[in-house]
């Protein structure tokens, strides 16, 4: 997210936001898998993420408890 605001140019300016935007939806991808196959199984108390949205909301809750 650094990267975005020093950014010398537009060109690199937006290089940098859809490196960011990848990672963010790499990230969602594999916290979904990880939540609904093993979390979910384990603990009964944990219900199973449908949407990248709400995955995308779980990673933010748990940025925010981590904190």
């Amino acid at each position: 997210m650094l990267n975005i605001l020093q950014s010398r140019s537009k060109k690199e300016m937006i290089y940098n936001l859809m490196i960011f935007a990848a990672y963010i939806l790499i990230l969602t991808v594999i916290l979904r898998f990880l939540w609904n196959k093993s979390l979910v199984k384990h603990i009964s108390v944990l219900k199973s993420v449908d949407t990248l949205p709400q995955t995308l909301l779980l990673a933010l809750s748990i940025a925010m408890f981590k904190c």
